[in-house]
């Protein structure tokens, strides 16, 4: 959902100083309204949410990486219940290194203030193709409702990547701490040289950067 804001200041939506003060207002409000929240990572077929509601009671549906891992999002002490109950059917979960819980009713107390503030913002159409993981996969156009649906709605990666994928003409690249993203897509389509990432958990950061910059350079004057 932060990505939002990334994707918005390239393709010329918004300036850098001006995604960098909504983020830091929408920091703000969740810091000030939206504490205790929770996200669980749940390595099972998304099915699982819909088809055992009683185990995730409360939680909403956060985010769809492919089909046998998604994420739920909730109340902290909701999601700490839920996990305890996955567990007892053996389901894989792992709890996310974060303070508020995204893509859920948990936030909805913040929505009053972010739509006023984020109204005050100009926004100009995208200059380049703008894919979004939020309901409106190719946006057009965006404004301060894009960006609240972008930190409301569930996150459907798989998707949005499919959409991507589908226009053939593409190379990703996963600037995420962790290339977990790249790991996503290899796990939904495969391994392909397309597929790429900035850094990774194992280190030597810097040597795997000049080698995406090369591989890059060297793919564009095929």
């Amino acid at each position: 959902s932060l990505g939002e804001y990334i994707a918005a200041t390239i393709a010329g939506v918004l300036d850098f100083k001006t995604a960098l003060r909504l983020v830091c207002m929408q920091a703000r409000l969740l810091n000030d309204q939206a504490t205790n929240g929770r996200m669980l990572a749940v390595l099972t077929s998304v099915d699982d949410f819909s088809g055992n509601p009683d185990d995730y009671a409360g939680a909403s549906l956060a985010c769809v990486n492919y089909q046998d891992n998604f994420i739920i999002s909730g109340d902290h002490d909701l999601i700490v219940n839920i996990r305890q109950r996955l567990e007892q059917r053996n389901v894989l979960t792992a709890l996310l290194p974060v303070a508020h819980s995204f893509h859920s009713n948990h936030i909805d107390g913040i929505h009053a203030d972010f739509i006023r503030q984020a109204s005050e913002v100009e926004y100009a159409k995208p200059a380049i193709n703008f894919y979004s993981a939020s309901p409106q996969i190719l946006a057009e156009n965006l404004g301060h409702e894009h960006l609240w649906r972008a930190i409301r709605e569930p996150v459907n990666f798989y998707n949005v990547i499919s959409e991507i994928k589908n226009s053939k003409d593409y190379t990703f690249i996963d600037l995420s701490p962790t290339a977990s993203l790249v790991a996503f897509m290899d796990r939904i389509f495969g391994k392909h040289e397309r597929h790429r990432f900035a850094i990774n958990q194992f280190g030597k950061n810097l040597e795997t950067l000049d080698k995406l910059v090369a591989d890059v350079k060297k793919a564009e004057s095929l």
